[in-house]
């Protein structure tokens, strides 16, 4: 008898190279909470993000994410770097970390309004 068990996601390189950002962002490409729709992180390769908020069904085809489960991060960097560039397409903000305290500032506030299921 086989016993199936969820995977975690594992670690990756960009936990270290985003110490700022809550787990949920470093782990998924998207998570859900009570706005509608999908907010979707990217991780720029100079330490940067970009983020999409309330994603339709549609934008997330065309990101190549679920609509309905949270997609785990690639360890591959040209991967993760494919993937912002398809956010760029769709108009993603784009995050510079020049002032920290803004910058910490602004993504404590995402990560209290988003809820992973």
């Amino acid at each position: 008898m086989s016993q199936t068990t969820e995977e975690e996601p594992q670690p990756d390189e960009f936990a270290d190279a985003y110490p700022y950002l809550d787990r949920d962002y470093i782990h998924y490409k998207q998570t859900f909470g009570r706005d509608p729709g999908a907010k979707v992180v990217g991780l720029l390769a100079d330490g940067g993000i970009l983020v999409l908020r309330n994603c339709d069904a549609v934008e997330l085809a065309f990101l190549q994410l679920d609509r309905l489960e949270p997609a785990p991060r690639p360890i591959d960097r040209m991967l993760e770097d494919a993937h912002c560039e398809r956010m760029r397409m769709l108009g993603a903000e784009c995050w510079k970390m020049t002032k920290h305290s803004q910058f910490t500032k602004r993504l404590r506030a995402i990560n209290h309004t988003a809820r992973m299921f």
